[in-house]
């Protein structure tokens, strides 16, 4: 494990990501970087120059210290030459009124209760080659779409905004896709092209099989686990299904990741073990594994989480049949590095994460887990080793599962373990039953017993799903909570591994006092201050006071305020139906016009706040009360909001448009 810590990779790409998160959130020019990376590239020639034996420049401080910086540079460099606003051709840099597009759809998304969806890209615009993904909707009578569909249309490109700052930033989300706007498609709007491409052959074969598999008469939960496991659609799975699975804290099955990837090529190393006899035929081995991997991200329309997957675990593949043990965690670094060259954005997207915590937290942590427990009885060692896999991934994701999903299940060690045991099982003969399909797509004996086995998982997972106090939901977890915990961990590996020398204890404990001191000084001096909050909801008015730790909110009980509560730590909350139209709050004067209100006295408020479309004068209203400050929130109109905010900049008074901005917030 000394030469785990050691290995130069492993700094090398901690650097590159640390360039990539730089390069994303801070604007630098490419230019720029390419002058500091030709500075660095020949203060490193100088170093080297001067060193008096140039491969010994391992133990060159200096020659360390610039090449990081160097690797540093190397990643902004190759996220800001991703971007696609960056590129000359993107359509955002010639949009037009009346224009038109030719749009290819990517991939098709599991549809809402109003729209269906879509991510497409703008590959000409008005008669030029042009680039740029975007996020289609369509109404729920439209036509359904595929992937490689092409359509002309004159429906214009609008820019993304977060609407919700206190719940899930879907537009964030998107922008990490590089998706920065949106699209609407209508019978009016949209012309159908002729056209095939290899994604649309991937989605005729997917089509094709599931049509033979709705022959079978499987059941609706089976059929949609079916699709969602083998084909990566997930669109048919019932709410009260994927619910299950959420509570049971097995989720992450549903959708084709390094998980099914990883059971897939050990079903394959079992299946050609008779070609391990002399390394030439191992080469045939690791190029049959490898073939069917990608063919099976091709069938799956090569979604990202699966081309991440199948290219992870194609290096791994050769890493394995190389017979050095070594190898896989090179292997592991080798592919991360792989997959962010060829796209930078993975690193920001929740599956990627987790994908490669949970495989590092297997190779780490499962050796450690191993020394505490040898079975000898090959039953009981196959039931530990799955214990001891699921533990250590789950104990590596815990801390990044919290941050995104705020939530906990009391009983994911053992539905995990039963779970990763039968989806061994379900993933086995559903490959023969696809097979089968080629040549009899009719009931058998083995679809019958697919069905069978896929039923009991379900059964299992609903049985642990329904243990409801068994699952803790909304926990509150930050990026310092986050931080902290993963030094914690990294700690406890790293003095796990070490010689308990007086040092490494003496550091192992200073790290966790830090620790402790961090938690305890983030829980103790919480903020003091107050603030007002207008949630935006389409065609709802919500607000809010917080002090402290208190919450109080007026109007519709909307599901963001559970949001807000997890995110900021609320202890306590009190709401009202009732909402009032005038608030005096440490000193600021709130007005709220939700109806026809006739004020008396001229109040000059801080604030004012207009809902659900009162019939006023505005004007009138402006002039007599002197706002220092509008809010409209997401009750009114646009017809209405766009005629008060030409008012409001003819008397240069300042705005907010929680329908262009999302929730408005402010600090007292």
């Amino acid at each position: 494990m000394r030469k785990l810590l050691n290995y130069i990779p492993l700094p090398l790409a901690i650097c590159f990501t640390l360039g990539l998160v730089l390069g994303f959130y801070i604007e630098i020019t490419i230019i720029s970087v390419l002058v500091t990376i030709f500075v660095l590239a020949i203060i490193l020639f100088f170093i080297l120059r001067k060193l008096a034996n140039p491969l010994h420049f391992k133990n060159s401080s200096s020659f360390a210290f610039v090449s990081f910086l160097l690797v540093i540079c190397i990643g902004v460099l190759t996220i800001n030459l991703h971007k696609d606003k960056n590129q000359k051709n993107h359509f955002s840099k010639n949009l037009q009124e009346n224009s038109f597009s030719k749009i290819k759809i990517l991939e098709v998304l599991k549809p809402t209760k109003f729209a269906k969806r879509y991510y497409g890209e703008i590959v000409n615009q008005n008669g030029k080659e042009s680039s740029g993904k975007v996020l289609i909707y369509t109404d729920t009578i439209f036509r359904n779409l595929e992937e490689g569909t092409e359509i002309l249309t004159k429906a214009q490109p609008k820019e993304l905004y977060q609407k919700n700052n206190f719940g899930f930033d879907y537009v964030s989300f998107l922008q990490k896709k590089q998706i920065f706007y949106d699209l609407k498609l209508n019978d009016k709007n949209a012309k159908f092209l002729e056209g095939k491409s290899s994604i649309s052959l991937a989605s005729s074969i997917r089509r094709k099989v599931v049509e033979k598999l709705e022959k079978l008469d499987l059941s609706k939960d089976v059929l949609a686990i079916t699709k969602a496991l083998f084909l990566g659609e997930k669109q048919d799975i019932s709410k009260e299904l994927y619910q299950n699975y959420t509570y049971a804290g097995v989720i992450h099955i549903l959708a084709i990741s390094g998980l099914h990837i990883g059971i897939l090529l050990f079903i394959l190393e079992k299946l050609l073990f008779f070609l391990n006899r002399s390394q030439r035929l191992k080469i045939i081995k690791v190029l049959l594994q490898i073939s069917f991997l990608w063919f099976f991200a091709f069938v799956t329309g090569f979604s990202p989480s699966v081309t991440r997957a199948v290219t992870m675990f194609s290096i791994i593949a050769i890493g394995l049949n190389l017979s050095r043990t070594t190898f896989v965690f090179q292997s592991i670094l080798i592919s991360y590095l792989v997959l962010l060259f060829i796209n930078p954005f993975w690193l920001f997207q929740v599956g990627f994460q987790l994908s490669y915590i949970a495989v590092i937290s297997i190779v780490v942590l499962k050796p450690l887990l191993d020394k505490l427990f040898k079975p000898k009885n090959k039953i009981i060692s196959k039931i530990w080793d799955l214990f001891s896999v699921s533990v250590a991934a789950q104990i590596g994701i815990l801390p990044i599962s919290l941050f995104y999903f705020h939530q906990f299940s009391g009983l994911f060690f053992v539905a995990n373990v039963l779970v990763l045991f039968l989806l061994e099982i379900v993933l086995a003969f559903g490959l023969l039953l696809l097979i089968s399909l080629m040549f009899y797509a009719e009931k058998s004996f083995i679809s019958v017993i697919y069905e069978k086995i896929i039923t009991f998982m379900n059964q299992i997972i609903s049985f642990f799903a329904s243990k409801e106090h068994f699952v803790f939901t909304n926990i509150s977890f930050s990026s310092i909570d986050l931080i902290l915990l993963y030094i914690l961990l990294i700690s406890v590996f790293i003095f796990s591994y070490s010689k308990k020398t007086y040092k490494t204890t003496f550091s192992f404990l200073v790290i966790i006092l830090f620790v402790q001191l961090s938690f305890f000084q983030k829980n103790l001096f919480t903020d003091a201050s107050s603030k007002f909050v207008v949630f935006h909801k389409y065609k709802s008015s919500t607000i809010g006071i917080v002090k402290n730790k208190d919450l109080k909110t007026f109007g519709k009980e909307v599901p963001m305020i559970q949001n807000y509560k997890t995110n900021f730590e609320i202890e306590n909350h009190k709401h009202s139906e009732e909402i009032p139209q005038l608030k005096f709050y440490d000193e600021k004067k709130i007005l709220i016009i939700n109806k026809p209100f006739l004020v008396k006295q001229k109040l000059q408020p801080d604030y004012l706040l207009l809902q659900n479309n009162p019939k006023i004068n505005f004007e009138k209203l402006i002039q007599e009360q002197e706002p220092k400050f509008v809010v409209f929130d997401g009750s009114n109109s646009g017809f209405y909001v766009r005629n008060w905010i030409k008012t409001c900049k003819k008397h240069k008074i300042p705005f907010y448009n929680t329908f262009e901005k999302g929730s408005f917030e402010v600090v007292f």
